[in-house]
């Protein structure tokens, strides 16, 4: 049997009645119910949504007392967040708190997604990270809440990770987006409540209300309106392979090949036994006969050659004093000659002088007269 056929059987085997009960949002505004209140209410319901915090900072008053009412006189319910976290790590915060504060008998957790206070990083992000918290902690149906054009532009991406989206629009028209549960209206009256409350229909096409109502885990995966029929895949059976023989083989350690050259021994001779003094003797007329056989001009070539050597040696060394250490003397009559230019050379200039002032002198007379006059 397809996924198709399942959800028309559970659609069609809901009676009709249960189909047209209310689902309120009950929270604080309604006040702290009593016992009476309940009981007049449960035959109007399919199901309760309660919130329990407005935020991680504070939470309802009367949530547990109306909760404990509802698992009293067995009425289903889901619990909400209102979210106000303003980053990443405060949405996971908030989602901690949420968790440790709902009733543990809630079927479904909703994240009540209305308002932007995000002072950093961005909504999908944080949507997301509170998703992802809550899943942590639970297996329980996690649901998106919002109004569509709110949900569309802050959240079009984080809200498809969650189980079901509930979807507000006070309108006679449907949300424009996909629902699983519409929040048609703010102003409805029941029996039990003394203020106007918030109203929703099931969306049967995606998830049926036994959906919203069930006991336990989240153990199936959600349930979408399906158009065409799923057609189940034929997995071709696992032939199973004997697993290849291993041979185990003996290792062989390698032994390094030494070459031993073959040495020729000489024969040994025999000497007959001397005494030492004749020993002695012998040696020193054999190194005697060796010594003269030596030619003398080798001898004295040696000596040449190492006189020689010492000579070159010492040579660049006295080069290098000379250079270094050693001053030319300054000749004297250079000395007399530069003196002698200089002297020419003031004589002409002194004489280049007159010739100027006679020639000044003689252009202008008069100027002389008065000059000598003045003197």
């Amino acid at each position: 049997m397809t996924m198709a056929a399942i959800e028309t059987l559970t659609v069609t085997a809901e009676p009709a009645q249960a189909r047209s009960l209310a689902i309120p949002d009950i929270s604080e505004w309604q006040g702290a119910l009593t016992a009476t209140q309940v009981q007049q209410l449960k035959p109007q319901v399919a199901f309760v949504i309660n919130r329990r915090q407005y935020g991680a900072n504070y939470v309802d008053k009367d949530a547990a007392n109306n909760t404990s009412l509802y698992v009293r006189y067995g009425i289903p319910f889901g619990e909400y967040d209102f979210a106000t976290f303003t980053s990443v790590k405060a949405a996971r915060l908030e989602a901690r708190d949420f968790y440790q504060r709902a009733n543990p008998a809630t079927r479904f957790y909703v994240l009540d997604y209305e308002v932007n206070d995000l002072r950093s990083g961005s909504t999908n992000a944080a949507v997301k990270a509170w998703y992802q918290a809550m899943r942590s902690l639970t297996k329980k149906k996690l649901i998106f809440y919002s109004y569509a054009s709110f949900a569309t532009e802050f959240a079009n991406t984080a809200r498809q990770a969650f189980n079901a989206q509930w979807i507000a629009e006070y309108n006679r028209q449907k949300p424009a987006i996909p629902y699983a549960m519409w929040q048609y209206t703010d102003a409805a009256h029941l029996a039990g409540i003394p203020t106007a409350v918030d109203n929703s229909r099931v969306n049967v096409k995606v998830h049926p209300i036994s959906w919203w109502t069930a006991t336990g885990s989240l153990t199936t995966p959600m349930m979408r309106a399906v158009s065409r029929p799923i057609v189940e895949k034929t997995v071709a059976p696992v032939v199973k392979v004997k697993p290849a023989r291993v041979i185990k083989t003996k290792h062989r350690q390698h032994v390094k090949k030494v070459v031993t050259k073959s040495v020729k021994k000489h024969p040994v001779t025999k000497v007959k036994a001397k005494s030492s003094k004749s020993v002695t003797k012998a040696s020193k007329a054999r190194t005697v006969k060796k010594r003269s056989g030596v030619k003398a001009k080798r001898v004295k070539k040696t000596v040449n050659h190492r006189r020689v050597a010492a000579k070159k040696s010492v040579r660049p060394v006295k080069r290098q004093l000379k250079h270094v250490v050693v001053k030319k003397p300054v000749r004297r009559h250079a000395v007399k000659r530069v003196v002698k230019h200089r002297r020419v050379a003031k004589v002409k200039r002194a004489k280049k002088v007159t010739k100027r002032r006679l020639s000044q002198s003689q252009r202008h007379p008069r100027r002389l007269k008065k000059v000598r006059h003045k003197r």
